[in-house]
């Protein structure tokens, strides 16, 4: 999946961001660099909003599900149907309100990076759009 594919590329690069950063202030070397804080910051939050699609398709997000599960068949495929309507509903907020936040804030910088602003925050409405569509089509495949 290519979110996986991703997140672990963000992954990675985050720790070698964070390893890059601390041993330059513990080798007590005198660069200053001063973007690695936000730049780990930034993969931080596109690893978990784009690798929650691919933790859903795998089965590793959290569920309370202990209750539904003593229900009959009828009434938990309700319950189930209930639940996808709420997710898609917060996640179509999501992505409407990401999307928006993004449309103001590219001519605004980043402190240490001096990229757009827009650019960590569309990890928000893609990583929400991406788990939308692993929703539905997981949905539609369980049929």
């Amino acid at each position: 999946m290519l979110s996986a594919v991703i997140g672990c590329a963000l992954l990675l690069m985050n720790i070698a961001d964070i390893l890059l950063g601390v041993s330059v202030r513990s080798l007590n070397l005198n660069l200053k660099l001063v973007w690695t804080e936000e730049l780990a910051r930034f993969t931080l939050v596109w690893f978990v909003l784009i690798g929650a699609s691919a933790a859903y398709h795998e089965g590793d997000h959290m569920a309370i599900d202990f209750i539904v599960n003593k229900f009959n068949f009828k009434l938990q495929a309700l319950c189930k149907f209930i639940a996808l309507i709420i997710q898609l509903i917060v996640l179509g907020v999501l992505i409407y309100y990401g999307w928006l936040n993004i449309q103001g804030s590219w001519a605004v910088k980043t402190m240490a990076l001096k990229i757009p602003r827009a650019w960590p925050l569309m990890a928000v409405p893609l990583g929400a759009g991406m788990l939308f569509v692993v929703l539905i089509l997981s949905y539609i495949n369980k049929k």
